[in-house]
């Protein structure tokens, strides 16, 4: 069976979901030190602890539609770019240039995949 360069990109993006996953979950303080410093914490209308919360179960889902590829690819590669230009924005906006860097990694990624219309080999 031959691998296509998209699956592997796609199967990389999806790990990068489960991680962030799995820290919201296990080190939860982890975000709210990127929350805090950045604009979500002025716009916010609840409390930052229920957006980690949030963040890990987004993240969850994106992390297994992206293992499993579907019929919903364009949804999910979609979202999945506007998520990761959003965690973008929150970690220019708190001062922390180097991580933001590491995400346009990611956005990059996604991009890939949109540009060739789908997640799933076929």
């Amino acid at each position: 069976m031959k691998i296509k360069p998209l699956t592997i990109i796609r199967i990389g993006l999806a790990f990068a979901f489960l991680a962030n996953s799995l820290t919201a979950f296990i080190s939860p303080q982890d975000f709210l030190d990127l929350i805090n410093p950045s604009f979500l914490s002025v716009i916010l209308p609840f409390n930052a602890t229920l957006l980690v919360i949030l963040i890990g179960v987004n993240d969850a889902l994106v992390a297994i539609l992206l293992f499993s590829g579907g019929k919903r690819a364009r949804v999910i590669e979609w979202w999945a770019i506007i998520w990761l230009i959003g965690v973008l924005a929150v970690k220019v906006t708190g001062g922390s240039y180097l991580d933001a860097l590491e995400e346009v990694a990611f956005v990059a990624m996604g991009l890939a995949l949109v540009m060739q219309g789908r997640f799933v080999d076929a």
